[in-house]
């Protein structure tokens, strides 16, 4: 009987035994759960946090293919838009550098036919109101353009002779 007894006692203690390792495993398994939840959660927040998320979710058990097709296409759009702004700027920099002597010739000729426009109208303007004579008119409007032909030559020489 004492052999029966020591028997049973084993198997109980085997049982018990037992019980308390799947009890230790159901534990481990638990916090293994748990830390899994936590580092999916951190990982969330830091994707959620982050604009563009570079891990796919996943929304009922269907992977967000759709979503992801979307924002690749709408990237492409955007990167597309900003090429065609740079070839433009680049464009219109090479047309400026390339014109650009051709600019400052037009602002040049632009100012000058002014000054002589007011060289001019002055002239028959002192000629109408202050009744200035005819040989005087002669002199301003000679004047004036003796006036336009010195700009004209400074601007010759600064271009061509001073470099």
């Amino acid at each position: 009987m004492s052999k029966r007894k020591k028997i049973e006692d084993v198997e109980e203690s085997e049982e018990e035994v037992i019980e308390e390792i799947q009890d230790e495993n159901e534990a481990e398994e638990e916090v293994e759960k748990s830390s899994r939840n936590l580092l999916l959660n951190k990982i969330r927040e830091h994707h959620e946090a982050t604009e563009k998320p570079k891990i796919i979710g996943r929304k009922e058990g269907i992977v967000v293919e759709e979503e992801l097709e979307k924002e690749m296409k709408e990237r492409l759009k955007i990167r597309e838009e900003k090429e065609k702004i740079a070839y433009e700027e680049n464009r219109l920099k090479k047309w400026y550098i390339n014109n650009k002597e051709n600019i400052r010739l037009m602002v040049f000729s632009f100012f000058l036919f002014l000054m002589l426009s007011i060289g001019i109208i002055s002239a028959f303007g002192l000629y109408a109101i202050l009744g200035v004579t005819t040989q005087e008119l002669v002199l301003i409007i000679c004047s004036t353009l003796i006036l336009v032909g010195a700009v004209i030559f400074i601007y010759i020489g600064q271009k061509y002779l001073l470099k």
